[in-house]
């Protein structure tokens, strides 16, 4: 399942802004954390990420490292069939490394239920890069 790209193209400032070092700056790197936990519920940000269906409650900030950082919306979810399909938001200010997030958030997850993960990516701008990851 690919995922829209021009929905995400019309937010780029917004998901700039989102995954900058604004709301980062006083976290730990190497760790995930609920987007609800980095901004506030009533800030204008949030609001419009989530009326444009850009993050759900769900979505969480994976800091890998101060220059790559993903935002990971789970969008698909079949727990009977233990399935999901996830999009990464991925901003790397380190170019070539265009989905330094990946690695992070799925293997050292060991969830128990990923055998097998295929991934779609395609950039969004220079320093974003859009990502669709099904199991």
């Amino acid at each position: 399942m690919r995922v829209n790209k021009e929905k995400y193209t019309r937010h780029i400032d917004q998901l700039n802004q989102l995954l900058s070092d604004k709301y980062l700056k006083n976290y730990e790197i190497g760790k995930h954390y609920e987007v609800t936990k980095l901004i506030s519920t009533n800030d204008p940000l949030y609001v419009q990420l989530i009326e444009n269906g850009i993050i759900n409650e769900k979505s969480y900030i994976s800091y890998s490292n101060k220059d790559c950082i993903t935002l990971v919306t789970r969008i698909q979810e079949n727990e009977l069939i233990h399935s999901f399909t996830d999009v990464l938001i991925t901003r790397n200010v380190r170019l070539g490394q265009f989905i330094c997030g990946i690695n992070d958030i799925y293997l050292l997850n060991q969830d128990e239920y990923i055998v097998r993960i295929s991934t779609y990516s395609e950039s969004l701008s220079l320093e974003l890069t859009i990502t669709t990851v099904n199991n």
